[in-house]
């Protein structure tokens, strides 16, 4: 590898490899009816995660999906060489953020973007064709699940 290919590489990996959970306020939908859920709508939560891939396939580095549960919360840190943007690694992190608050997800919406833009350059297909960056966000509708009669929550 030369030099140059390797400081672009670092390079990218400091641009990149992050996740993000962003949490509309409580109550923000108002109460809204969505079909097939159990209860009604309170708020709404929004996953992302980016990366390089080399060759769209090979991960050079993502943000990390892991959930960790003493501070109920995902690791914000970047992984080399591991692909933590594979939908099961993005739903099960959605699903257990709305564990910790005691909702229900549902009606859940992706948008998967393949795309090679280093800050304010937009690199030519060829060099999108070696290393691609990509983003994935998963949406969803969180509803609070009913109390039962002895006050413990009914999933």
């Amino acid at each position: 590898m030369t030099g140059k290919l390797m400081a672009g590489i670092v390079l990218a990996g400091a641009l990149a490899g992050c996740n993000t959970v962003v949490v509309s306020s409580p109550g923000s939908l108002g109460g809204i009816k969505v079909n097939g859920a159990p209860n009604p709508a309170d708020r709404v939560v929004m996953v992302a995660n980016d990366g390089y891939f080399l060759f769209h396939c090979l991960p050079l580095v993502t943000g990390s999906m892991e959930w960790s549960p003493s501070e109920r919360k995902l690791r914000n840190e970047m992984e080399f060489f591991t692909n933590h943007m594979t939908g099961e690694k993005m739903l099960d992190a959605m699903r257990r953020y709305a564990d910790s608050l005691n909702c229900d997800l549902v009606d859940i919406v992706v948008n998967d973007k393949n795309e090679c833009p280093i800050g304010f350059l937009d690199i030519t297909d060829i060099a999108n064709t070696i290393i691609a960056y990509r983003s994935t966000t998963y949406s969803g509708v969180l509803c609070p699940r009913a109390k039962t009669a002895e006050g413990s929550i009914r999933k």
